[in-house]
């Protein structure tokens, strides 16, 4: 319970000052079905657009259709995204989300 409760207490955003290479983040997205999954897409949202504004070289790829667990549900995509990523690591300043 202690290394959760550190995760919980991390300033996840304050990190991303200090990243000195390229960034991509891979982002489970799914049908919101109920009110409960539309306030967590809200607050994803929310927190991939705090992102952009500590750091707009950051490239953001959702993976639509996906549950949190990415690598279990759809490891093809991801390890192609991964190589596709590191061919090409020049950070791009990616679209706005609705």
């Amino acid at each position: 319970m202690q290394i959760i409760g550190a995760m919980w207490d991390q300033l996840t955003f304050e990190l991303y000052h200090e990243v000195q290479c390229p960034v991509t983040l891979i982002v489970a997205d799914q049908e919101q079905a109920n009110e409960a999954m539309k306030d967590f897409s809200t607050m994803r949202k929310q927190g991939i657009a705090h992102i952009l504004e500590v750091r707009p070289d950051v490239r953001i790829v959702m993976m639509q259709n996906t549950i949190h667990d990415i690598p279990l549900q759809r490891p093809e995509e991801r390890a192609e995204l991964i190589v596709k990523v590191g061919a090409n690591p020049k950070p791009v300043i990616p679209r706005k989300m609705d």
